[in-house]
């Protein structure tokens, strides 16, 4: 068993040299520095230890007996030794040392008795209790304990090869890579056993207290140890650690190839989402859906079913891989779902069954003004331009009014319902010049007449007929009443007009006057609708159906619809006055009833402004169409 120097201690006595004994350990053999002959002596203050003498070898003899050998030589020499200055033990033998022995005993007890002892030992920490002047004296129990501390550390197991640490199987470190400890190698008395702890960065490993270790995710980066700690049971447990194994700093996680998205994009089909692929190999995925940039709230598995609210939208999943305390998120590819498909247009209406050689008048806002059929004429400011010769774009124009459409009194603007369509704009100002009454924008229609006669704005007598027209309201309310269209007679006839329709605020009102005398034009009656509301930007169309003529042998008749609704009659009053001279004309526009330049009209509304669509007037001599048709035509023109 190897043999190591383990301690020495000195105790003084006066300043007289003294001749030593002592004894330390050597590999293989101990040897003795025993007797009083044969050694230097030692000038007075000096320490010695085992290593400033030359040994002598004694083979064969025990750590017990070589204490009892120094013990007799101590009390052989007991007069010599009141003299001395030091003594000297260096080192201890393997077995444990009987501290009862009655040598050892009265070589300790011999010792407490002398004068001002002092400890000036080496490798023994603790120094002797101090008396009350200060002065150290070294007590039987305090050199009885040094000397059994120096037997427990001669003892113990000796490491001679540390422990080491390998990698099982060869290759690189990384996570769930065993490293594989040893014990080193140990030499010492009794059978050693041996306790491990693993360390991280120096610090210990909670739990890892077996030979091998399994390495984890907090191992990355950190340098690893093994301690070993041998135990014999006799003496002080003695720690051996292994050089430092360092393992690799973890891989980041990077995405290699996108994850893909296979399946058809249409409403109804499976979309399927793949991980994509990385360079190191994730241990779990999860999923989230998005429609654009929204979540799909419950949308987190590898498949989805697309919905109709993705129409239109790009759908793509976020997929995140997550390895150790590593995740990374990443975008599949997309999938773009088809818009819907636009709803089919409404069928195209049939034909119209209104025949071209019925249609007296036309004028349409879908039509350039020289294809207008009839001759119409526009009332505006004083002035009285024709309306088939105006520009198609720039209509008629006269002062500035403000507003939207400036100086533009009649004209074509986009339909607000219908951006592909256009509609007719009507205006009028409060400070407008007058040719009659009060100011107005309105269109008069001329037409031939049965005999071949042109009349202004004659509508047939004794013919049955019908007229329409589409309007719009888009000023919020009038406070007074708007003739929106008007028929009446020229000449002396006490009433005027015999028919009209009319806006009050927002409610729209159909009057009628007939002569129950057609002789002289006296006795007139009058009825009117219950009014009904045009509602704000909204298209609305009027249809009427009549027939004038002063004998009631001819079959008077009149009725009125909004919007398909008749609103009044079916009366057979005859219609109109016995003027037989003056036949009846048609206007339709805007005239506000009763403000001429006798009346107030408000200032804070400048001017007035209405939307028209198309109007016009068809015979219908044998009652072959319907008011629907009518409307119908009216619609599409």
């Amino acid at each position: 068993m190897a043999l190591q120097q383990v301690s020495a201690f000195c105790i003084l006595w006066d300043d007289v040299a003294l001749k030593f004994v002592g004894f330390k350990r050597l590999d293989g053999a101990i040897t003795m520095f025993g007797g009083l002959d044969g050694i230097d002596e030692l000038p007075p203050g000096d320490v010695v230890t085992g290593s400033e003498v030359v040994p002598v070898v004694h083979d064969g003899i025990t750590a017990q007996q070589t204490i009892l050998a120094i013990s007799m030589a101590w009390m052989t020499n007991i007069d010599a030794v009141q003299q001395a200055r030091n003594l000297v033990l260096a080192g201890l033998a393997d077995e444990p040392l009987d501290v009862s022995d009655p040598g050892l005993l009265a070589l300790l007890n011999l010792k407490a008795d002398k004068v001002n002892p002092v400890l000036v030992g080496a490798t023994l920490a603790q120094s002797p209790p101090a008396d009350a002047a200060g002065n150290e004296v070294t007590t039987a129990a305090f050199v009885r304990s040094r000397i059994s501390e120096a037997i427990a550390l001669a003892n113990s197991p000796v490491n001679t090869v540390l422990p080491a640490v390998s990698v099982s199987g060869g290759g690189a470190i990384d996570v769930g890579t065993v490293l594989n400890g040893t014990n080193g190698t140990w030499t010492g008395q009794a059978t050693i056993t041996f306790a491990y702890q693993w360390f991280r960065n120096g610090v210990a490993i909670s739990g890892a207290t077996a030979i091998d270790h399994t390495v984890v995710a907090d191992d990355q980066g950190k340098l690893l140890t093994l301690r070993v700690r041998g135990s014999n049971g006799v003496a002080s447990d003695v720690p051996a650690f292994s050089a430092g194994t360092q393992v690799p700093a973890a891989a980041v996680l990077s995405l290699v190839t996108q994850p893909t998205m296979s399946g058809t994009p249409a409403v109804g089909q499976t979309l399927t989402v793949g991980n994509g692929t990385y360079n190191l190999t994730p241990t779990a995925y999860s999923r989230q859906w998005y429609r654009g940039t929204t979540l799909i709230a419950g949308a987190t598995g590898t498949t989805y079913v697309v919905v109709t609210a993705d129409q239109g939208q790009r759908l793509i999943a976020k997929v995140t891989a997550s390895i150790g305390t590593q995740s990374l998120t990443s975008d599949s590819a997309f999938a773009d779902i088809p818009a819907a498909a636009p709803p089919p247009p409404p069928p195209a209406p049939p034909p119209s069954p209104i025949q071209s050689q019925h249609v007296k008048c036309l004028l349409s806002p879908n039509l350039p003004f020289a294809s207008a059929i009839g001759t119409w004429g526009l009332e505006t400011d004083g002035q009285t331009p024709g309306v088939n010769s105006l520009n198609d774009t720039t209509g008629y124009r006269r002062s500035d009014l403000g507003g939207t459409y400036g100086t533009l009194r009649f004209g074509k603007v986009t339909d607000p319902a219908d951006g592909a369509k256009k509609a007719f704009i009507l205006r009028v100002g409060r400070n407008d010049g007058l040719t009659s009454g009060t100011p107005r924008c309105e269109l008069s229609i001329y037409h031939t007449y049965s005999n071949g006669t042109p009349y202004a704005g004659r509508i047939e007598t004794n013919l049955m007929m019908w007229y329409f027209f589409r309007v719009r309201r888009i000023m919020a309310s009038f406070s007074e009443k708007l003739i929106l269209m008007q028929l009446h007679q020229l000449g002396g006839i006490p009433a005027n007009p015999w028919h009209s329709v009319e806006l009050g605020g927002s409610n729209i009102q159909a009057h009628l006057r007939w002569n129950a005398n057609p002789v002289t034009g006296n006795n007139n009656g009058s009825t009117a609708s219950t009014p009904s509301s045009l509602p704000l930007d909204t298209w609305v169309t009027i249809v009427g159906k009549f027939k004038h003529t002063q004998n009631t042998a001819n079959g008077p008749f009149f009725q009125w619809w909004q919007d398909g609704v008749s609103r009044l009659g079916p009366r057979n009053d005859i219609v109109g006055y016995n003027n037989a001279a003056y036949p009846p004309w048609m206007k339709v526009g805007l005239y506000p009833w009763g403000f001429d330049t006798n009346n107030v009209w408000p200032t804070s509304m400048p001017f007035k402004e209405v939307m028209y669509g198309a109007m016009g007037a068809i015979v219908d001599t044998g009652n072959i169409y319907t008011e629907a048709q009518v409307r119908a035509y009216a619609e599409s023109s």
